[in-house]
C-alpha cells in the first residue's frame, strides 16, 4: 500500500490525520450499520430453503471488505504518526 508522505509542501500531519480519522469513523459507523443489516431468514424463504445461506454468506463478506479498508485507514495513520 502506498502511504503519504509528510513534508513540508505536502499536506499538513495534523490534517491528514484528522482526516484519514475522520474517514476510520465513518467506517465504523457503516459497520455497525451494517452489522444491523444481518439478513433475516423471513425475507429470504420464498427463493427457496437455502437462499438464505447464500444472503448470509454475501453479508458476511461486506462485513469483512468493511473491516479491511478500515484497518488499511488504521495503517496509514500509524504510518502518518510515526513518520518523521
Amino acid at each position: 500500500m502506498i502511504m503519504p508522505s509528510v513534508h513540508f509542501n505536502g499536506t499538513s500531519r495534523e490534517q491528514l490525520l484528522e482526516t484519514y480519522e475522520r474517514a476510520v469513523k465513518a467506517v465504523h459507523t457503516a459497520h455497525q450499520a451494517l452489522v444491523s443489516a444481518y439478513p433475516n431468514g423471513r425475507d429470504y424463504y420464498p427463493q427457496g430453503a437455502i437462499v438464505i445461506y447464500t444472503a448470509v454468506d454475501e453479508h458476511l463478506h461486506r462485513v469483512e471488505l468493511l473491516k479491511s479498508v478500515k484497518h488499511e485507514l488504521e495503517q496509514i495513520i500509524q504510518h502518518i504518526t510515526e513518520a518523521e
